[in-house]
């Protein structure tokens, strides 16, 4: 009777150790090759841009006061010193209600409030002691303050098609000084810039320029404000596309430049695993040759 034959079972060979040390090596070099791109194409994020602050210029206006029969000239320069410390600044808001239009892109047309840019005037550091009057080169429109919450006067105003200039009068509010003017002084706000809501504006590039501001002191007309940006925006393209060609021939170098050590460190460490593979990779041939 014949015996079965069994299969007969392959030979394992022994894991080579080698190839572990092996293995980390090329791991290492890989992350070391990862980083050098990186640090090669990464740039570094801009700062951050500070806000600019909108304080007014204020242009005063001589008070003859120093005849008055009412007051003493202590009191005089004691108002006189305090009435100093006021000053006037401005800030845009784009909140400002103008009323009720109707809504185009509904079926009815019905009623929609509408809110816009607007300027928001404010007198600040305004003792007790006095009263302001407030009149203006636009309209007819005066203002009369005879008490101030927390030291300050704030208004807004949405009329801003004109460079509006602001007169302001400070009087003595006290009982021994009372209606005598102690400082009068003018200042002027800017009017809406209408070349801020063109497509130009809305580029990074371009949001923060003087010509795109959302309020101006420049009275020249649109036609010559859109003229001045075309001719800006032509200059601006040519000069953005030589700095780019620049740019595209000296990005490596410049990179490198900037990040000497780091890549140093890097190509050093490439090197030294480099090195450890092909020791490795010899004494494993060795080894299988034995």
């Amino acid at each position: 009777m014949a015996k079965k034959v069994g299969k007969i079972a392959k030979e394992k060979k022994p894991f080579d150790k080698t190839y572990i040390p092996l293995t980390f090596a090329f791991i290492i070099l890989a992350l070391l090759v990862g980083a050098l791109v990186y640090t090669i194409i990464q740039k570094p994020k801009d700062k951050p841009a500070m806000n600019e602050t909108n304080t007014l210029q204020i242009e005063e206006v001589v008070v003859d006061n120093k005849n008055s029969t009412i007051c003493t000239n202590d009191e005089i320069k004691r108002l006189t010193e305090e009435a100093k410390k006021i000053t006037a600044k401005y800030e845009e808001i784009d909140d400002f209600y103008y009323g009720e239009g109707v809504d185009l892109n509904s079926e009815d047309g019905h009623a929609v409030p509408i809110y816009g840019y607007a300027l928001r005037m404010t007198l600040e550091n305004i003792s007790d002691d006095f009263s302001v009057i407030i009149n203006n080169s636009v309209d007819d429109k005066q203002m009369v303050y005879t008490s101030f919450e927390n030291g300050y006067i704030q208004w807004d105003e949405g009329d801003t098609f004109f460079i509006r200039t602001y007169f302001v009068d400070i009087y003595s509010n006290t009982d021994s000084c009372n209606g005598v003017k102690i400082r009068s002084f003018d200042f002027a706000v800017p009017k809406w810039n209408e070349i801020s809501k063109f497509d130009i504006c809305r580029l990074d590039n371009w949001k923060d320029k003087e010509i795109c501001k959302h309020f101006t002191y420049d009275e020249r007309s649109l036609a010559e404000k859109q003229s001045d940006t075309h001719d800006e925006a032509i200059k601006e393209g040519k000069k953005l596309y030589k700095e780019k060609e620049q740019e595209n021939e000296n990005v490596i170098i410049k990179t490198l430049k900037n990040r000497t050590f780091i890549i140093i460190a890097i190509i050093v460490g490439i090197i030294v695993v480099g090195v450890i593979i092909v020791l490795l990779v010899m004494k494993g041939r060795k080894n299988n040759e034995k």
